[in-house]
Protein backbone atom coordinates (compact mmCIF):
# COMPACT_ATOMS: atom_id res chain seq x y z
CA UNK A 1 0.00 0.00 0.00
CA UNK A 2 1.36 3.82 -1.24
CA UNK A 3 1.65 6.32 0.97
CA UNK A 4 -0.34 9.53 -0.32
CA UNK A 5 1.28 12.60 -0.25
CA UNK A 6 -0.09 15.50 1.67
CA UNK A 7 0.27 18.82 1.52
CA UNK A 8 1.09 21.26 3.82
CA UNK A 9 0.85 24.82 3.33
CA UNK A 10 2.34 26.96 6.15
CA UNK A 11 1.56 30.66 6.32
CA UNK A 12 3.93 33.23 5.39
CA UNK A 13 5.96 30.78 2.94
CA UNK A 14 4.75 30.76 -0.33
CA UNK A 15 6.36 27.48 -1.13
CA UNK A 16 4.21 24.08 -0.84
CA UNK A 17 5.83 21.36 0.59
CA UNK A 18 4.88 17.73 0.46
CA UNK A 19 5.54 15.33 2.78
CA UNK A 20 4.84 11.18 3.09
CA UNK A 21 1.93 10.93 5.83
CA UNK A 22 4.76 9.01 7.66
CA UNK A 23 6.93 11.66 7.26
CA UNK A 24 4.10 13.63 9.02
CA UNK A 25 4.09 11.41 11.88
CA UNK A 26 7.66 11.43 12.34
CA UNK A 27 7.66 14.84 12.54
CA UNK A 28 4.58 15.11 15.12
CA UNK A 29 5.97 13.07 17.42
CA UNK A 30 9.55 13.98 17.37
CA UNK A 31 7.61 17.80 17.74
CA UNK A 32 5.36 16.47 20.53
CA UNK A 33 8.91 15.14 22.24
CA UNK A 34 10.49 18.28 22.18
CA UNK A 35 7.35 19.96 23.52
CA UNK A 36 6.79 17.66 26.53
CA UNK A 37 10.27 17.50 27.41
CA UNK A 38 10.90 21.45 26.86
CA UNK A 39 7.28 21.91 28.46
CA UNK A 40 5.78 23.68 25.23
CA UNK A 41 3.60 26.92 26.73
CA UNK A 42 0.12 25.94 25.34
CA UNK A 43 0.18 22.75 27.42
CA UNK A 44 2.41 24.06 30.12
CA UNK A 45 -0.24 26.93 30.79
CA UNK A 46 -3.36 24.27 29.53
CA UNK A 47 -2.19 21.22 31.30
CA UNK A 48 -4.46 21.58 34.50
CA UNK A 49 -6.97 23.03 32.32
CA UNK A 50 -6.85 19.80 30.13
CA UNK A 51 -6.84 18.04 33.30
CA UNK A 52 -9.59 19.47 35.17
CA UNK A 53 -12.33 19.38 32.00
CA UNK A 54 -11.52 16.03 31.57
CA UNK A 55 -12.26 15.19 34.84
CA UNK A 56 -15.72 17.26 34.28
CA UNK A 57 -16.72 15.72 31.19
CA UNK A 58 -15.17 12.13 31.72
CA UNK A 59 -13.09 12.54 29.01
CA UNK A 60 -9.45 10.96 29.37
CA UNK A 61 -6.95 14.38 29.49
CA UNK A 62 -4.34 12.66 27.22
CA UNK A 63 -7.09 12.52 24.70
CA UNK A 64 -8.26 15.76 25.23
CA UNK A 65 -4.27 16.53 24.47
CA UNK A 66 -4.34 14.32 21.65
CA UNK A 67 -7.22 15.64 20.06
CA UNK A 68 -5.77 19.55 20.40
CA UNK A 69 -2.34 18.86 19.28
CA UNK A 70 -3.76 17.30 16.51
CA UNK A 71 -6.16 19.41 16.06
CA UNK A 72 -4.05 22.89 15.87
CA UNK A 73 -0.60 21.91 17.59
CA UNK A 74 -1.37 23.09 20.72
CA UNK A 75 -2.19 26.22 18.88
CA UNK A 76 -4.76 28.53 20.90
CA UNK A 77 -5.23 30.86 18.22
CA UNK A 78 -5.03 28.11 15.18
CA UNK A 79 -7.77 28.54 12.29
CA UNK A 80 -9.05 26.17 9.97
CA UNK A 81 -10.52 27.13 7.04
CA UNK A 82 -12.40 24.77 4.29
CA UNK A 83 -9.30 22.70 5.18
CA UNK A 84 -6.54 25.32 5.15
CA UNK A 85 -5.00 26.06 8.08
CA UNK A 86 -3.94 29.27 9.80
CA UNK A 87 -1.66 30.17 12.83
CA UNK A 88 -2.35 33.50 14.05
CA UNK A 89 0.35 35.19 16.96
CA UNK A 90 -2.53 36.50 18.88
CA UNK A 91 -6.08 36.46 19.63
CA UNK A 92 -7.06 39.70 18.15
CA UNK A 93 -5.31 38.80 14.50
CA UNK A 94 -7.32 35.90 14.98
CA UNK A 95 -10.53 37.15 15.42
CA UNK A 96 -10.39 39.61 12.84
CA UNK A 97 -9.45 37.29 10.06
CA UNK A 98 -12.00 34.97 11.46
CA UNK A 99 -14.84 37.89 10.72
CA UNK A 100 -13.34 38.35 7.33
CA UNK A 101 -13.69 34.12 7.03
CA UNK A 102 -16.78 33.72 8.08
CA UNK A 103 -17.99 35.92 5.39
CA UNK A 104 -16.68 33.72 2.25
CA UNK A 105 -16.38 30.12 3.74
CA UNK A 106 -19.02 27.75 5.37
CA UNK A 107 -16.38 25.77 7.85
CA UNK A 108 -14.46 27.97 9.91
CA UNK A 109 -12.51 25.49 13.33
CA UNK A 110 -11.27 27.76 15.74
CA UNK A 111 -8.62 27.50 18.09
CA UNK A 112 -6.95 24.63 20.22
CA UNK A 113 -9.82 22.09 19.40
CA UNK A 114 -10.74 23.22 16.72
CA UNK A 115 -14.65 24.06 16.90
CA UNK A 116 -16.80 24.62 13.98
CA UNK A 117 -18.07 28.31 14.54
CA UNK A 118 -21.21 27.73 12.47
CA UNK A 119 -22.06 24.61 14.41
CA UNK A 120 -20.75 25.11 18.26
CA UNK A 121 -19.96 29.21 18.26
CA UNK A 122 -23.62 29.79 16.88
CA UNK A 123 -25.61 27.04 18.36
CA UNK A 124 -23.79 28.18 21.57
CA UNK A 125 -24.62 31.61 20.77
CA UNK A 126 -20.73 32.90 21.07
CA UNK A 127 -19.01 35.21 19.98
CA UNK A 128 -15.87 34.65 17.93
CA UNK A 129 -13.53 36.06 20.46
CA UNK A 130 -14.68 33.52 23.33
CA UNK A 131 -14.12 30.65 21.11
CA UNK A 132 -10.20 31.95 20.99
CA UNK A 133 -10.61 31.08 25.22
CA UNK A 134 -8.88 28.12 25.62
CA UNK A 135 -10.66 27.22 28.43
CA UNK A 136 -13.96 27.51 26.59
CA UNK A 137 -12.63 26.23 23.68
CA UNK A 138 -11.58 22.97 25.51
CA UNK A 139 -14.36 22.59 27.39
CA UNK A 140 -16.51 22.64 24.21
CA UNK A 141 -14.17 20.22 22.64
CA UNK A 142 -14.52 18.06 25.63
CA UNK A 143 -18.29 18.46 25.65
CA UNK A 144 -18.32 17.04 21.91
CA UNK A 145 -16.35 14.14 22.91
CA UNK A 146 -18.19 13.32 25.73
CA UNK A 147 -21.39 13.56 23.77
CA UNK A 148 -20.01 10.87 21.23
CA UNK A 149 -18.59 8.36 24.10
CA UNK A 150 -22.25 8.37 26.38
CA UNK A 151 -24.05 7.91 22.62
CA UNK A 152 -21.11 5.27 20.56
CA UNK A 153 -19.37 4.22 23.71
CA UNK A 154 -15.61 5.14 24.38
CA UNK A 155 -13.63 3.70 21.89
CA UNK A 156 -10.68 5.22 19.20
CA UNK A 157 -13.91 4.52 16.57
CA UNK A 158 -15.81 6.99 18.61
CA UNK A 159 -12.85 9.37 19.08
CA UNK A 160 -12.43 9.64 15.93
CA UNK A 161 -16.03 11.06 15.01
CA UNK A 162 -14.91 14.01 16.05
CA UNK A 163 -13.82 14.42 12.95
CA UNK A 164 -15.80 12.63 10.93
CA UNK A 165 -18.90 10.46 11.46
CA UNK A 166 -17.78 8.09 8.81
CA UNK A 167 -15.18 5.61 10.13
CA UNK A 168 -13.22 5.54 6.25
CA UNK A 169 -13.03 9.25 6.08
CA UNK A 170 -11.68 9.47 9.87
CA UNK A 171 -9.31 6.28 10.16
CA UNK A 172 -6.25 7.86 9.80
CA UNK A 173 -7.22 11.04 12.05
CA UNK A 174 -7.63 8.38 14.48
CA UNK A 175 -4.09 6.73 13.88
CA UNK A 176 -2.84 10.05 15.16
CA UNK A 177 -4.58 10.71 17.92
CA UNK A 178 -3.86 6.98 19.28
CA UNK A 179 -0.08 7.58 18.15
CA UNK A 180 -0.18 11.01 20.04
CA UNK A 181 -2.12 9.26 22.81
CA UNK A 182 0.72 6.72 22.97
CA UNK A 183 3.33 9.40 22.93
CA UNK A 184 1.88 11.24 25.93
CA UNK A 185 1.39 7.85 28.10
CA UNK A 186 5.26 7.57 27.84
CA UNK A 187 6.13 10.86 28.81
CA UNK A 188 4.01 12.11 31.46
Amino acid sequence: MKNKLSKIVFQGFKMKIRYYSIQLMSVAAIGLIIALIWGIKPFAAYGNTFKSIGRLTGVNYKILVSVAYVESGLNPYAVDVDGRAYFFKNKRAAVKAVKRYIRKYPSVDIGLMQVNYEIWGQYLNLPISRLFNPKINILIGAYILSHYIRKYGYSWKTIGRYHSARSWSNYNYRRKIQYIYGLIGKNK
